[in-house]
C-alpha cells in the first residue's frame, strides 16, 4: 500500500513520467540557448557565471514544484471527503500523510538533474567564497538557516491552509507568511537593538514549524472524523 499511494500521487498529482519529461526540456531549453547565444550578439557567459546562475534557478523551480505539491496532496482526498478512507488502512492517516509525500519526490528530478550538473561549475566560485569568508562567522551561518526554515514555513502554511480552505491555499499562504514576517521584523527591530532579535526570529520559526506540523496531523484526524 505504502508504493500505491506514493504511485498514485505520483502520477495524478505531479503529474508522473510525461511532465518529468515535460519539464526536463522546459528548463533545459533555455539553458541550451544560453550556453549557444552567438557570439555576435554577446556570447555566452562565463562558465562560472551559468553554473552559478543555473544552480539558483533550479533551486526555484525546486521551491516551486514544492510549494504546488503541498498545495495539491491532499486536495482531492479534501474535496472528495475520502479521508475517512486513508483513516481506516492499518498505518494511520499521520503515516499514510508522510508516505503520500514520497510520490511528491521523483518530481523533482528534471530540476533536481540540472542541478546536479550545474554542482561542478559552482564548486569552483563556491571555495572561492568560502576561502574570502570567515567560516567562524556564526551571523552567516545563522542567515543561511534562518532562509532555509523560512522555505520550510511556507510549505508547512500551504499544506495546513489546504484543509481548511478547498482552493487558493497557495496565494493565501504567500499572503499569511509575508504578513507573518513583517509583523516579526517590526516586532524585532522594536524590542531588540543588535543581533539577538534574528535569533529570536529564528527560534520563533522553528517553534511555528513544529506546531503547524503537528496540527496538520491533528486536521487530517479530525476531518477524516467528520466524514
Amino acid at each position: 500500500m505504502k508504493s500505491a499511494l506514493a504511485w498514485k500521487d505520483f502520477y495524478f498529482i505531479t503529474g508522473g513520467k510525461l511532465w518529468i519529461g515535460i519539464k526536463l526540456l522546459i528548463y533545459g531549453t533555455p539553458l541550451v540557448i544560453i550556453r549557444c547565444w552567438p557570439q555576435q550578439l554577446g556570447g555566452p557567459p562565463p562558465w562560472d557565471d551559468f553554473g552559478v546562475g543555473t544552480f539558483w534557478i533550479m533551486i526555484g523551480f525546486i521551491c516551486v514544484e514544492l510549494a504546488f505539491a503541498a498545495a495539491t496532496v491532499f486536495r482531492n482526498e479534501h474535496q472528495g471527503q475520502t479521508l475517512s478512507s486513508l483513516a481506516m488502512l492499518p498505518q494511520g492517516v499521520r503515516r499514510v500523510a508522510y508516505e503520500k509525500l514520497l510520490g511528491v519526490i521523483p518530481a523533482l528530478f528534471a530540476a533536481g538533474a540540472y542541478l546536479a550538473l550545474s554542482l561542478p561549475l559552482v564548486a569552483g566560485p563556491f571555495l572561492q567564497t568560502l576561502s574570502r569568508a570567515n567560516l567562524h562567522d556564526a551571523g552567516a551561518w545563522l542567515f543561511v538557516s534562518f532562509a532555509g526554515l523560512q522555505v520550510l514555513l511556507f510549505l508547512h502554511l500551504v499544506t495546513v491552509l489546504s484543509l481548511y480552505v478547498k482552493r487558493g491555499a497557495l496565494p493565501l499562504a504567500l499572503g499569511v507568511h509575508f504578513l507573518l514576517g513583517l509583523f516579526m521584523s517590526i516586532s524585532s527591530a522594536f524590542l531588540f537593538r543588535d543581533d539577538s532579535g534574528f535569533h529570536v526570529l529564528t527560534l520563533l520559526t522553528v517553534i511555528a514549524i513544529v506546531l503547524i506540523h503537528r496540527h496538520i496531523g491533528r486536521r487530517l484526524e479530525t476531518l477524516a472524523a467528520e466524514e
